[in-house]
C-alpha cells in the first residue's frame, strides 16, 4: 500500500486514503457458520424430529415394560412351582436329620473337650526332661565294656612295664665296670670299694666324665636342665678330682 500511495496521481490521494480506511475497518475471517444457509436450517429441523422420535420410543418402551410386569405378576399368581418341601415328608425328615446332627456334634465336641482336658493335665504334670543318659542303651553298654577292657589292658601294660624295668635295673646293677680309680680322690676310691666295684653310670657321667660344658658355681644362671643337675650336686666338680675347665665359647 505504501508503494501504491507513492505512485498514485496526487489528485486522487484523498480517494485512496478513504478506501484504505474502509478496508482497515473490516476483519478478515472465514465464514464457517451454516445456520444462515439451507443446510443449517435443515440440520435444525432434523434435530427437532430426532428428539420427538426418541420421546415417542421411550414412551412406547415404558408402556411395554409396564404391560410385561403386569403379565408376569398375573402368571405368578396363577401358576407357580412348588419348591417348599417343609410341608411334605421329605421336608419333615430333613428337619429331623438336622436336629439329630446338631445333637451328635454337640456330644462329640463335649467328649473332645473332656479328652483334651485330660491330655493337657497329663502334659502339665509331666516333667520336660531330655534323656541324656546312654547307659541304658546299646551305646552305653558298649562304652562300659570298652572302659573295662581298657582298664584291663592298661593294668597289663603297667605290669609288663614294671617287669621290664625290674629286669633292666637288675641288669644295670649286675654290671661290674672296671674303672681306674687311681685318678680319683680317696673318698671316691673308698666308696668304689664299699660298693664292690660298682659305680652308678649316671652319677659317674655327671661328675667325672670329660664335659667342656660343665659349669662353675660362679657362672651366670644356668638353663633349667643344668639347674636340675645343680640341685642334685652333679654340676660341681670335686676339687680333688680335676681342675676347673672353663666353658669354651
Amino acid at each position: 500500500m505504501e508503494w501504491l500511495s507513492g505512485n498514485t496521481n496526487p489528485d486522487r490521494k484523498g480517494e485512496l486514503s478513504a478506501v484504505q480506511k474502509l478496508m482497515g475497518s473490516h476483519e478478515k475471517h472465514t465464514d464457517d457458520d451454516i445456520m444462515d444457509e439451507e443446510a443449517g436450517r435443515a440440520r435444525i429441523q432434523m434435530a427437532k424430529d430426532s428428539k420427538a422420535r426418541k420421546a415417542r420410543e421411550a414412551a412406547e418402551l415404558k408402556k411395554k415394560n409396564a404391560e410385561m410386569k403386569a403379565r408376569l405378576a398375573a402368571q405368578r399368581q396363577i401358576a407357580r412351582t412348588d419348591d417348599n418341601l417343609d410341608d411334605e415328608e421329605a421336608g419333615r425328615m430333613r428337619h429331623e436329620l438336622a436336629k439329630r446332627s446338631k445333637e451328635r456334634k454337640a456330644r462329640e465336641a463335649a467328649a473332645l473337650s473332656k479328652s483334651n482336658s485330660k491330655v493337657f493335665m497329663a502334659i502339665a504334670k509331666t516333667d520336660n526332661k531330655e534323656d541324656d543318659d546312654i547307659m541304658d542303651e546299646h551305646a552305653g553298654k558298649m562304652l562300659i565294656a570298652m572302659a573295662a577292657a581298657s582298664v584291663v589292658r592298661m593294668e597289663k601294660e603297667a605290669t609288663d612295664l614294671k617287669e621290664k624295668n625290674k629286669v633292666a635295673s637288675s641288669r644295670l646293677k649286675s654290671m661290674k665296670p672296671k674303672v681306674d680309680m687311681a685318678a680319683f680322690p680317696e673318698k671316691s676310691r673308698q666308696k668304689y670299694a664299699d660298693n664292690d666295684g660298682w659305680v652308678d653310670p649316671y652319677v659317674f657321667q655327671s661328675k667325672f666324665a670329660e664335659d667342656p660344658t660343665r659349669r662353675h658355681p660362679d657362672d651366670p644362671p644356668a638353663p633349667s636342665w643344668l639347674s636340675r643337675h645343680e640341685k642334685y650336686g652333679w654340676s660341681v666338680d670335686p676339687p680333688e678330682a680335676r681342675p676347673y675347665t672353663a666353658k669354651v665359647a
